[in-house]
This record gives C-alpha cells, sequence and structure tokens, in this order.
C-alpha cells in the first residue's frame, strides 16, 4: 500500500463493472491514444473501446481475469416480434379464461389495463340486465 492512504478492502466497499465494452486481442504491437496520453500494447494484449469511445489496451492476463464475453444475441425481426407477441397473447387469454379472476387482461378493444371506457360500458349492460 502507498504511504499514507487507506486500504479499500478495510474502509471501502467492492465494486463491479456494469458496462460494456468492445475489445480485440491484438495479432501485433499497437499504440493508441487513451484519456491518459499515448499507450503501447504488445502481441496478445486486447485492445478496448469504452461506452463513450475511449480506446486503452489491457493486459492479456488482467483481461481475462476481468472481462467475461457476451454472447451474440439475434434480433428479431419485427415480423417474428408480432408473431411472438400473438402466441403470447394466445396462451394468456387462454389461461385467463380457463382460470377467472387470477388475471386481468388489457381491454381487446382499447389494448389498456385497466379500462375505463369497458368498465363503463360493462357496467351499463350490467344495469340494463338488473
Amino acid at each position: 500500500m502507498s504511504e499514507g492512504l487507506p486500504d479499500p478492502r478495510v474502509v471501502g466497499h467492492q465494486y463491479r463493472k456494469t458496462a460494456r465494452i468492445w475489445a480485440v486481442e491484438m495479432t501485433r504491437e499497437f499504440t493508441v491514444n487513451t484519456l491518459e496520453g499515448v499507450m503501447t500494447g504488445q502481441v496478445g494484449d486486447y485492445l478496448c473501446m469504452g461506452v463513450q469511445g475511449e480506446m486503452w489496451p489491457i493486459k492479456r492476463d488482467i483481461f481475462r481475469s476481468t472481462y467475461e464475453r457476451v454472447p451474440k444475441v439475434r434480433v428479431n425481426t419485427a415480423e417474428e416480434d408480432r408473431a411472438l407477441r400473438a402466441k403470447v397473447q394466445a396462451v394468456v387469454k387462454d389461461y385467463a379464461e380457463k382460470h377467472p379472476g387470477e388475471i386481468t387482461l388489457p381491454c381487446e378493444k382499447h389494448h389498456r389495463l385497466p379500462c375505463r371506457e369497458c368498465d363503463q360500458e360493462k357496467r351499463k349492460e350490467l344495469k340494463a340486465v338488473e
């Protein structure tokens, strides 16, 4: 520890990184302009880019012990989203019909929950029946 500085392990708290970065393992020596000035990297080091476009090198062993790869995620097309939404809505509607009172669905006319307009219409219908 540096003289006169507090020990973060004693008086501090633990933190973990939450932002995602882009990184590439370099196959050649490189130089990069960082926020702290010009830095160099060696073969096998990682060149990283942060959320604001800032770049910096990280040694391979430090990088691998600090970061884990995020799996690539396939994004649905709008058509796939609509089809999936329709399937989910059908399953939920079927469940609601088989288990009355357990869940409340948005009205089909206005797609709102709760829907005052549909509730008022239902009240009028009930009063008319009485």
